[in-house]
């Protein structure tokens, strides 16, 4: 299976910590990403366990086990099933979770993190991060900051497979893990950062290619995981459509103003397609009303 083909999935209230994001300790985030890790190692198991196939599953857990000299705790008062136990190691292969040799795998104390993260103050949307992205908080590629903002626009992404417009204080939010602004309640201003802060770090993860983003006037970003390009060329088609339905409807003076505005706008974009389409629409014969 592939690494595109593999993601960490985890609620976003998982990346509630208490405190604002930039105050956030190297020790403390790695820290939450190993409980992450754990919850992912449940989730991930128990929803491909079937898929996988049991017997593959059990296979997998042995060689885990033999391979690299791991025991796992026995808990008699919470005791799991072996689909339980093989679960937790199909996860921990496919999501290249790799413990040290020897190590005792308390497994059951892993199901009880993933219950524990579950009852986190926060919002319920859901995380989805391809591997190698999930990965770069731990090989310090990415730091705490810029992996939660990175996880927040990620889960607003998840639910719009084309284009999403979020604002800053929105992504302010889910980076602590919450759904919204409102969820955070009166401590808004202590815990999150300047529309600015979360700027620069929206354009650097943007520089590194992790998500595209547009905006038509400077304060509405769009984002996607699409392509520059594509993001561009659907926001451009949106403002011709919207252009093309202000310019019909109506040939008052208002409008005309209103047209006018669409249009300087929309000339400054360098697309020979939309360039062509606006300079159709600027000839086009005013309508004249009844008399």
């Amino acid at each position: 299976m592939g690494t595109e083909d593999v993601y960490f999935q985890f609620p976003i209230r998982a990346l509630n910590m208490g405190k604002k994001i930039d105050k956030v300790t190297e020790d403390e985030a790695h820290s939450r990403h190993q409980q992450i890790i754990d919850y992912c190692l449940v989730d991930y198991g128990t929803k491909n366990l079937v898929k996988a196939g049991r017997e593959h599953a059990n296979q997998v857990a042995s060689n885990r086990i033999a391979n690299q000299g791991i025991t796992y705790k026995y808990n008699p008062k919470k005791p799991l099933t072996v689909p339980q136990q093989a679960a937790v190691f199909l996860a921990a292969d496919r999501l290249r979770v790799v413990w040290p040799t020897g190590i005792e795998v308390d497994l059951s104390s892993i199901y009880e993190l993933h219950s524990f993260i579950n009852g986190f103050k926060g919002g319920n949307m859901q995380v989805r991060l391809r591997r190698d992205l999930f990965w770069d908080l731990n090989e310090k590629k990415l730091d705490w900051r810029d992996w939660t903002i990175l996880c927040g626009i990620y889960a607003m992404l998840g639910g719009h497979p084309l284009k999403v417009r979020i604002c800053y204080s929105q992504i302010n939010a889910l980076a602590l893990g919450f759904n919204s602004v409102t969820q955070i309640g009166g401590k808004l201003k202590e815990l999150t950062l300047t529309p600015r802060q979360t700027q620069i770090t929206v354009d650097k993860l943007n520089r590194r290619n992790l998500f595209s983003k547009y905006s038509i006037n400077g304060r509405h970003n769009w984002y996607s995981h699409k392509p520059q390009e594509e993001l561009e060329s659907m926001m451009i088609d949106s403002e011709v459509h919207k252009l093309k339905r202000r310019i019909d409807a109506s040939a008052s003076e208002a409008t005309a103003r209103g047209r006018a505005e669409v249009l300087r706008r929309l000339e400054a974009y360098n697309r020979d397609s939309a360039k062509a389409e606006l300079e159709r629409l600027k000839n086009k014969p005013k309508q004249v009303g009844k008399a």
